[in-house]
């Protein structure tokens, strides 16, 4: 199975990284980087998302309000901004 990545910085900075094709390369990234990013999303070849947090928990961003309401205010700010960008 296919998986892709993107680190995110704690100023909020994007950081595309290279595919991970299993869990145990996604295990060696998240202990490797563990300290360097302090969350880390994965997305799954079924566009299913895991982050990994500071404090080392990997969750959904739907269990995670505090995230999910930064990550849907990013959206908003991101499509307000540079929506003819894109």
């Amino acid at each position: 199975m296919f998986y892709g990545y993107r680190c995110i910085n704690r100023n909020g900075s994007h950081y595309p990284a290279d595919p991970l094709h299993n869990e145990d390369e996604i295990k060696v990234y998240l202990e490797k980087h563990m300290f360097k990013y302090p969350e880390i999303k994965i997305c799954n070849s079924k566009d299913e998302v895991l982050i990994r947090t500071i404090d080392g928990r990997i969750i959904s961003p739907e269990e995670d309000e505090e995230y999910n309401n930064q990550w849907k205010n990013y959206q908003q700010y991101m499509k307000q901004n540079f929506e003819d960008i894109v």
